[in-house]
């Protein structure tokens, strides 16, 4: 090796060497120059294509703001024609539903035009609970769990929508269906908008836009394009691809513009009406695409020009070189590598012997420097780790006092790593030592490389030595490589500040085992930097504490993945460290063993596989987390559900309860504080068990009760109205009437009649 390594040394010196690399040089340089003017061509080229896809998104966004206009102004008309004072929920029934026959003929005109893009125009009447749209009326519940019906958008939904304090809002894309016979049927993707007006409250309109449409019609696509809107929040509107979930988009610095991110172009411009942001993604390969046969015939030329002139280069250094070399060979003859022999016995004796001697120096000298090193390896180690050693202090001193910095490499090896490679941990372990002291020592001369422990390295350097380079440059290079192979080992990187006593290393490191808990979350190399900190934890109240407790011992799933899960994105929100979400998994799955214990039920049987803190550290980005808690609450709740079918102590108590205490004011609140459980939980665990929600049941029962009382008994309707729980009679009448759909005098007459024949 080190013979090999002397030779290749000497050629690079020889004059055929020399003179090779400069007419190499010379050609590079006329080559670098003619690739530069190219590279400016082409550069013109990429930026008049750029420009006409700006205009092409600004063309776009014209239409769609001038369209969402034209359509809110269209849905404000409708509160001031003839009809919409007749549409008051305080007119009759009769009047209603005649003025819904005319404002349907209205509609059914209005959407003719096909150049408003409009699949519906819905009026819609929550007190009434009814809908009006081009094909009649019907209730607001069966429009939209039957003739348009959306897992996003349905009638609590919208429900919920028209009480808030807004005039106008714009609604994601989603796809509506109609429910048929034996099936669905497909309707169409449709983004919803909101119309309202503050001075008229009894209607609002809903607007569907037919999203694909509208794609259509306003955008002129490419090959390759993708085409996105979101509103102000970031909330994502629309994507041409059928997207539900918005992708992660670049920082963008204005209002409009472009913004190059790895090899694809957002080009991006805010509504000015709507705050909406407009984004075209054209892949970079696509613009290039257009100058391909100009690269190729490049291409071409230079690889032509390159071979000619290295050819004719090789040859004219040959010309000159071999009547030199030719001299240059009788002086090889006492060279210390095997040359050929000489005639003269005496030359032949002495490269002989010279020969072994360098050969033996160079043993000596290459075991001498390892045993070295392994005793600055030791000496270091120990001074780092404060171990004493009884061996004399002269030896195993490390060097004097001067700068120093610690770079501490954490090693996390994936699953994959032991599924795919036939590599043992600690044989890689090493190879990633070997490659960090390899390159650190290109820069720093007397740095040194250790393994801490079977996943940690340790480096130390001394930055009076640098080459040139600052550490956190040479640690991105570091990063770059690692990430090549950050689908089996995922490395995290901290580094000290610069220390000036040799004493400091033990809190060197101590400051690094502290500054590597940092990592965030994310399959890639991570390097910490000073201004990494850590965050605030996100801890529960002692109501949410309570409401988990309830939730996990109800076999509630919902209930208790809600609050984790809004756990779990508080914590992404904040930017929370890996261990922190290591952390917070881990007490989920003890406040979990907890409640198995009180039940007396098996972890194992909620993860049969394997243990649920081997999964945890199997979990390296959020998306892990989610999916590792969906599947790990959704097995406890289901075992302790089917551990707590048998009785259900909460249900049981709340209708025992009403069947005795009916003619007194019940509330939610009351029986909650008697459970020791929130209202919000009493309310959903109920409904999930019954069917049917709180009040509901109470005014069924109450009725029913009120049947037995006027068929039995001939109190007056108020004794009866009182009697039954209600404090006032017109309450009680209007409730009798929506549940039986006759007053209770009606009801009583009636049955009396029939008794009599």
């Amino acid at each position: 090796m080190i013979q090999e390594t002397i030779q290749r040394t000497a050629a690079s010196r020889s004059l055929f060497f020399k003179l090779l690399t400069s007419f190499i040089v010379i050609i590079l340089l006329l080559v670098s120059f003619n690739f530069v003017s190219y590279r400016f061509f082409l550069t013109n080229i990429q930026g008049e294509i750029i420009k006409n896809n700006s205009l092409n998104l600004n063309a776009t966004v014209n239409n769609y703001e001038k369209h969402l206009s034209l359509v809110r102004n269209l849905g404000l008309s409708l509160y001031f024609n003839d009809k919409a004072p007749m549409l008051s929920s305080r007119q009759p029934d009769g009047t209603f539903y005649d003025v819904a026959y005319q404002v349907r003929k209205d509609l059914q005109q209005m959407l003719q035009n096909p150049l408003l893009y409009l699949n519906n125009m819905i009026y819609l009447f929550p007190d009434r609970s009814a809908v009006i749209e081009k094909d009649g009326s019907s209730r607001l519940d069966s429009m939209f769990t039957k003739f348009y019906k959306s897992d996003r958008y349905t009638p609590d939904f919208w429900r919920e929508e028209f009480g808030k304090p807004f005039n106008f809002k714009v609604y994601p894309s989603a796809s509506f269906t109609e429910q048929g016979l034996e099936n669905e049927v497909a309707k169409g993707s449709f983004m919803p908008l909101l119309i309202k007006n503050s001075y008229n409250s009894q209607f609002a309109i809903i607007a569907l836009l037919d999203s694909a449409k509208l794609y259509d019609a306003f955008f002129q696509p490419s090959l390759g394009n993708r085409f996105y809107i979101s509103n102000s929040d970031g909330e994502l509107l629309f994507s041409a691809s059928g997207e539900t979930d918005r992708p992660a988009f670049p920082a963008l610095p204005a209002r409009q513009g472009f913004v190059k991110k790895g090899s694809d172009y957002y080009f991006y411009q805010q509504g000015g009406d709507s705050g909406f942001t407009y984004m075209s993604v054209i892949p970079n390969e696509k613009i290039a695409s257009q100058i391909v046969r100009m690269n190729i015939l490049l291409a071409m030329l230079l690889v032509a020009a390159l071979v000619i002139s290295i050819g004719v280069s090789i040859v004219f250094s040959l010309k000159m070189n071999n009547p030199i070399a030719n001299i240059v060979k009788s002086i090889q003859q006492l060279n210390f590598a095997a040359s050929p022999r000489s005639r003269i016995k005496e030359f032949d004796l002495i490269s002989d012997e010279l020969r072994d001697l360098f050969k033996r120096n160079q043993d000596i000298n290459t075991d001498l420097n390892q045993k070295n090193d392994v005793l600055k390896n030791y000496a270091y180690l120990n001074k780092i780790k404060m171990i004493h050693t009884q061996m004399g202090d002269g030896k195993l001193q490390p060097e004097p006092n001067k700068p120093f910095l610690l770079v501490l490499f954490q090693l996390s090896f994936l699953q994959r790593f032991q599924e795919e490679l036939e590599v043992e941990q600690n044989r890689a372990s090493y190879y990633i030592r070997e490659f960090i002291q390899s390159h650190f020592a290109e820069y720093y001369k007397d740095c040194l490389t250790f393994q801490m422990e079977r996943d940690q390295i340790l480096s130390l350097i001394f930055p009076e030595e640098t080459g040139g380079r600052d550490v956190t440059e040479i640690l991105q290079f570091f990063k770059q490589v690692f990430d090549m192979d950050k689908k089996y080992c995922l490395i995290t990187v901290a580094f000290s500040p610069t220390y000036r006593d040799s004493s400091e290393f033990t809190a060197a490191y101590d400051y690094l085992l502290q500054r590597i808990k940092l990592r965030k979350l994310g399959e890639e190399t991570q390097i910490i930097t000073e201004g990494d900190t850590m965050p605030e934890k996100t801890g529960w109240s002692a109501q949410e504490e309570q409401e988990f407790t309830a939730n996990l011992l109800a076999g509630n799933e919902n209930g208790v993945l809600q609050l984790v899960k809004r756990t779990l994105h508080a914590m992404h929100r904040k930017d929370a460290t890996a261990a922190q979400f290591a952390a917070y998994a881990g007490e989920i799955v003890q406040k979990v063993d907890r409640a198995f214990d009180s039940l007396r039920l098996e972890m194992e049987t909620a993860l049969p596989s394997c243990s649920p803190y081997d999964q945890i550290r199997d979990c390296y980005q959020f998306e892990d987390y989610e999916r590792f808690m969906s599947y790990f609450l959704a097995s406890a709740s289901a075992l302790i559900k089917k551990k707590k079918a048998e009785t259900d102590y909460i249900t049981s108590f709340v209708i025992e309860y009403v069947e005795a205490n009916y003619q007194e004011d019940l509330s939610l609140d009351l029986l909650a504080d008697k459970l020791n459980i929130s209202p919000a939980y009493l309310s959903t665990y109920f409904k999930e068990k019954k069917g049917t929600n709180f009040s509901d049941y109470v005014n069924t029962f109450r009725i029913r009760k009120a049947q037995e009382l006027l068929l039995q008994t001939d109190l007056k309707i108020q004794d009866v109205s009182q009697l039954v729980g209600y404090q006032s009679v017109n309450s009680f009448i209007r409730m009798f009437k929506k549940s039986l759909g006759v007053p209770p005098g009606e009801f009583r007459k009636a049955n009396e009649e029939w008794g009599r024949a």
